[in-house]
């Protein structure tokens, strides 16, 4: 009897063995980055992962519910992972690991730093969290802290954030752009194209910061009945900016500051009057201006948003450029307006978490 009974232990102990070695090493990864972190984090992490034996199963998701992971029960099963994790990298200025190893009522939790996003040293801090964790797992050696004091630490290091005011995040896009000016009646419509960058400091109430602008009206021509200007212009603008989330109709900025535009004017002109000598000679104005915009912003995915914004430039010293005749008269052939206004369509990529 005590035989049989200690045949039958022997042969329920070796089959729970045989089923724990036969458990799939695997982890399984679920990541709310970028596509451009998942990518680099998954080319760095699986390698490292192989050498020490374990699968690596990598999936994006759009946002990673905390405190559902934190009420999970303990994964055991027979086909349950060596490991679940967690990456969250959708922030500007910190990221979060969680990982659950098999089994376990216990979760381990790491807030890593970043600046201006994932970069190199987020990437490297985030595999070797990652990669000694499961050495460790692998190891039988216990990992993080129960769900209670994991759940206490996020709420503890949220509410510090909120604090020192840390939980006001940076979002920077930047964009290109077209469309179209307005210089004065006889040039209504005129093509600009150009480039800007904007940097929101997000806060629960709104978003304010900075943004600046370069644009380029390629070329137009304006025409008096004396001959042709060909103009081109280039301006700078530098912006102060704040705005807010119109629920899900996007984003709404609006912006001031200051700007300086280089106007090259080169007159070919030709007087109709034999008795008339007209002087011709290109030049090249700078100016200073004073530039105010209203923007929207509807998002198109994680990281793109396409843009509409309205522009008024208002340039107090306005330049008249005119023809000299030999009898020492002026003809005015171009006079832009002081207030110019613009209508430009755009996208944008970067970070925005609210």
């Amino acid at each position: 009897m005590t035989a049989s009974l200690a045949l039958t232990c022997w042969i329920a102990a070796a089959g729970v063995s045989d089923g724990a070695e036969t458990m799939p090493n695997r982890l399984v990864l679920r990541m709310a980055a970028p596509p451009a972190a998942v990518a680099a984090l998954t080319a760095r992490l699986a390698p490292r992962l192989t050498a020490l034996g374990v699968t690596l199963e990598a999936t994006v998701v759009p946002e990673v519910n905390v405190e559902r992971v934190l009420e999970q029960p303990p994964d055991s099963g027979p086909e349950a992972p060596l490991a679940r994790g967690w990456v969250i990298a959708q922030d500007i200025d910190s990221a979060v690991v969680l990982l659950i190893p098999r089994g376990a009522d216990r979760v381990l939790v790491r807030r890593v730093p970043l600046v201006l996003g994932v970069d190199e040293a987020g990437l490297a801090e985030i595999t070797f969290i990652i990669e000694r964790s499961l050495a460790s797992v692998l190891a039988s050696q216990p990992i993080g802290v129960p769900q209670a004091e994991a759940r206490a630490a996020l709420g503890a290091a949220s509410a510090a954030r909120a604090a020192t005011g840390s939980s006001r995040e940076t979002a920077v896009r930047v964009g290109i752009f077209g469309g179209v000016a307005s210089w004065s009646s006889t040039s209504t419509v005129v093509a600009r194209f150009g480039l800007d960058v904007w940097i929101d400091r997000v806060a629960e109430t709104g978003r304010w910061g900075l943004a600046a602008s370069a644009a380029v009206d390629p070329g137009f021509h304006q025409t008096d009945s004396n001959g042709d200007l060909l103009v081109r212009a280039a301006a700078l603008h530098a912006y102060l900016t704040a705005g807010t989330r119109l629920g899900q109709m996007g984003i709404g900025r609006l912006a001031v500051g200051p700007a300086l535009l280089v106007t090259r004017i080169a007159p070919t002109l030709s007087s109709s009057s034999a008795t008339e000598t007209v002087v011709q000679s290109s030049r090249t104005d700078v100016d200073p201006m004073i530039g105010f915009a209203a923007r929207w912003d509807l998002r198109l995915g994680r990281l793109m948003s396409l843009f509409l914004a309205a522009t008024v430039d208002v340039v107090p010293l306005r330049a008249q450029y005119v023809e000299v005749v030999s009898n020492g008269a002026n003809r005015v052939l171009f006079s832009p307006w002081s207030v110019r206004p613009a209508l430009l369509l755009g996208v944008s990529a970067g970070s925005d978490r609210r």
